[in-house]
Parts: C-alpha cells; sequence; structure tokens
C-alpha cells in the first residue's frame, strides 16, 4: 500500500486536482487536501466514483415525488366527474402532494447537478447521514399527514 511520502513524491511535480474539490495538490506534502480536509491516498480509482450516499439521500424524496404525481392524477381523475371535491380530498390529494412534489424536484435537481455532487461529495460522513435521514424524514411526515388527511 503506497505511503504518505509516495503521494507527496507523486504530487511533487504534478498538477492534480483533489477528487472532491478541485484543489491543485501540486507539492502537497501530507495526506489530506488543504482545501477540503478529505484524507487522500495514492492509487487506482473507478472512472465514476460509486454514489451509494447520493442514491439513499434522493430516493426518498423521489418517492414521495411519485406517489405525490399520482395523487395529483388521482385529484384530476375526481374533479372530471359530477360534484365537486372535499376540502379535504384537495388537500389529502393536491395540496400535500403538491408540496412534496416541489421538493422531490428540487432535492433531486439539487444532488443530480455536478455542482451538487461536489458540494454533497464535500460534506463530512455525519453531515451526509444527516441529509439522508432529513429526506426519509420528510418523506415519512409527508405520508404521515397525507394519510390524516384523507
Amino acid at each position: 500500500m503506497p505511503s504518505e511520502s509516495d503521494l507527496a513524491t507523486f504530487l511533487a511535480d504534478r498538477d492534480v486536482l483533489c477528487p472532491s474539490c478541485k484543489y491543485n495538490l501540486r507539492g502537497l506534502k501530507e495526506s489530506r487536501c488543504p482545501e477540503c480536509n478529505q484524507e487522500l491516498v495514492l492509487g487506482v480509482q473507478l472512472a465514476v466514483p460509486f454514489t451509494r450516499m447520493y442514491i439513499a439521500a434522493i430516493s426518498g424524496p423521489i418517492a414521495v415525488g411519485g406517489s405525490a404525481l399520482l395523487s395529483l392524477g388521482a385529484v384530476g381523475w375526481a374533479s372530471l366527474g359530477p360534484g365537486r371535491l372535499h376540502k379535504t380530498v384537495w388537500l389529502a390529494f393536491a395540496v400535500v402532494p403538491g408540496i412534496a412534489l416541489v421538493i422531490s424536484i428540487c432535492s433531486v435537481y439539487a444532488l443530480s447537478r455536478r455542482a451538487g455532487l461536489t458540494w454533497f461529495g464535500r460534506l463530512l460522513p455525519f453531515e451526509k447521514w444527516s441529509i439522508v435521514i432529513a429526506g426519509w424524514a420528510y418523506a415519512l411526515v409527508v405520508v404521515v399527514v397525507f394519510f390524516l388527511c384523507i
């Protein structure tokens, strides 16, 4: 396994960008990026990094967004029939999922953009897990509110 001195030797005369923040690591003497404080190792990497944490972070909001689309479709279908929909039904099938859909779309957009992946990648592991837990807690709250309104 390469050591810290191997990394320093490799970076002594090369312009290599930090994989996390794109800081130029030329001449680096230690094994941490001075910009984002991520630990660095010398080795072979995948061309496209595996993004389990990104998938975990956006899957809750995406699931709620899919449910929101179905609910909004149900409201549209029900509103075509005779009579009016009750206010509670509108709240349950339009307002709550509509808000969920907007937040889900914003979550997917923010995390799928290259810049979004860069800021997410710079976070510490507990910060990433906080975002994952917050996304799933949001999904759970939307589902509970949805069923309380029906």
